[in-house]
C-alpha cells in the first residue's frame, strides 16, 4: 500500500511539473505572440497614419 501511495505521489508530483512546464511554455509562446502581433499591428498601424496624412496633404494641394 505504502509502494502505491509513494508511486501515486510521484505521479502527481511529475503530472504537476509537467502541467507547470506546458502551461509555462504555452504562456511563453501566447505572450511571444502577442508581442510580435502587436510590434507588426504597431508598424502597420504607423504606415497606414503615415499614408492617410500624405493622402490628406495630397487632396489639401488639389484643393
Amino acid at each position: 500500500m505504502t509502494l502505491i501511495r509513494a508511486i501515486g505521489k510521484g505521479l502527481c508530483a511529475a503530472l504537476i511539473t509537467a502541467l507547470a512546464f506546458f502551461g509555462g511554455f504555452v504562456f511563453s509562446v501566447i505572450s511571444v505572440a502577442v508581442s510580435v502581433a502587436i510590434s507588426v499591428g504597431g508598424i502597420f498601424f504607423i504606415a497606414f497614419i503615415c499614408v492617410a496624412a500624405a493622402n490628406s496633404g495630397d487632396e489639401d494641394k488639389r484643393d
